[in-house]
């Protein structure tokens, strides 16, 4: 089977090594527990649903198997080698918290000064603004295991600083905490955590970013009140600053870092007194104050080929979207040569003729209009040579004409869209093979029964 995290690279690995890696990353924080519980979660869901007149269209608790992939990315690999549990079991309701927590990070955004990053042009925003970036230097941290470090304290907490900014209504927290009682699925087995507790925010989730955005917010908020005078900001478990000051002030700035977090439950690792940084997916350079696209040094592009039975405009738009990319995170030519050639070969191995060039990206303010669209999605096919676009135009015209006085302000080409679907892409083919191997093997293993009392 094959596995991988955040790269384009796949690792070949033995079921068997599998089920070992799988086992110790589980075993390490979470324990057996009775099939029940998952009643229990449901229960509960099901009352919230019915005051929310959902029921009908909410599912319950979903028992997925959870599954792992590889830290390629870290120093010390392949020598030693973390895994990232994912846990795709959870419960339909995460959708209405989610929702909450959207609204709830929206209005904290609003009314407190704070650096939370939604993207890497953010960050790049932020560097840009930086007046005399020779005089400064980065202090860096990241929070160690930050989905499972959210405990229930910490989560009351976040509850408590929220309300400072945005009401949150009794029937409203009922259902961030229901999306919170989680459980674990593998081998047959149903596992909660150590603790004992259902409390949860496993990578996964519906709502796990959202509430890691919240938990962001307070994080920032708490190194305000500490930091008063520094440049920071954070992007989800990963935080940027910087500062005038050097040596034994910089690491009084790393020293109240650590305790900041750890008064919250959580651990960080830190850099401090460095002129270069690799953010994201951005190098930010304060000594030449200059900023360039990263790649990590396993991660290799791997594009479309421009022969492949894809429609016209996405082939087309590859090549344009790689060059754009680069641009927008290179702050001059020389720093876009510098990071071009592996994007120009993997470009010319998947058949495409074009040279990638720089360009200064042209910022243009967006008009985000809300439009309730209905899609027609047909599979592409290059065999098909019917222009299903101009007939579908033509079917909507002559079904719902203009001159309809009801159905023309229903149903016209504003409002009813075609695209077209492609099949199924390398990485869910290997992930439908890897689901069907592991399910294969755990219905040829016997069941092993409690032979307690």
């Amino acid at each position: 089977m094959c596995i991988r995290d955040r790269s384009s690279n796949y690792y070949l690995i033995k079921p068997e090594d599998y089920d070992r890696m799988m086992s110790n990353a589980i075993t390490s924080d979470y324990k057996q527990a009775s099939p029940n519980v998952v009643n229990v979660i449901n229960k509960e869901a099901s009352l919230i649903a019915k005051k929310l007149e959902i029921d009908d269209r909410v599912d319950i608790f979903q028992n997925q198997n959870s599954f792992c992939t590889i830290k390629d990315h870290k120093p010390d690999f392949p020598a030693r080698i973390d895994v990232r549990l994912i846990n795709p079991a959870k419960s339909n309701l995460g959708l209405v918290s989610k929702k909450i927590l959207d609204k709830v990070n929206t209005a904290i955004r609003r009314k407190i000064n704070s650096n939370q990053w939604r993207s890497t042009g953010d960050v790049l925003e932020w560097f840009d603004g930086i007046q005399e970036k020779n005089k400064h230097n980065f202090f860096q941290w990241d929070i160690v295991s930050f989905y499972p470090s959210i405990t229930e304290k910490l989560f009351n907490t976040l509850l408590i600083f929220a309300r400072k900014y945005i009401q949150i209504s009794k029937e409203e927290e009922n259902i961030l905490r229901n999306a919170r009682k989680q459980i674990l699925c593998w081998n047959r087995k149903t596992w909660t955590k150590a603790n004992g507790n259902l409390f949860d925010v496993p990578m996964g989730s519906y709502d796990g970013a959202e509430l890691c955005e919240l938990a962001g917010l307070y994080c920032l908020f708490m190194m305000k009140l500490k930091l008063p005078h520094e440049n920071f900001g954070l992007y989800r478990d990963d935080g940027l600053g910087v500062s005038t000051k050097s040596g034994p002030a910089m690491s009084r700035i790393e020293k109240t870092l650590h305790q900041t977090f750890k008064g919250m439950g959580l651990k960080i690792t830190t850099t401090i007194n460095v002129k270069r940084v690799e953010f994201l997916d951005a190098i930010l350079d304060l000594s030449n104050g200059t900023r360039g696209p990263y790649r990590k040094p396993l991660d290799t592009p791997v594009y479309v080929n421009a022969n492949s039975s894809h429609p016209a405009p996405v082939i087309k738009q590859i090549p344009r979207s790689v060059q754009d990319r680069l641009s927008t995170l290179s702050s001059t030519e020389n720093e876009f040569d510098l990071a071009a050639p592996p994007y120009r070969e993997a470009l010319k191995k998947a058949g495409y003729k074009e040279n990638l060039k720089f360009e200064k990206p042209v910022h243009t303010e967006k008009k985000n209009r809300s439009r309730k669209c209905i899609w027609f999605n047909p599979p592409h096919s290059m065999a098909v040579e019917t222009n299903i676009t101009k007939l579908f135009a033509e079917i909507i015209n002559k079904s719902f004409p203009k001159d309809h006085p009801y159905l023309s302000k229903l149903f016209n080409k504003n409002n009813m869209k075609l695209s077209y679907s492609c099949t199924q892409n390398m990485s869910a083919i290997i992930a439908s093979h890897n689901k069907k191997l592991l399910s294969s093997r755990l219905d040829e293993a016997p069941v092993k029964f409690c032979k307690c009392n």
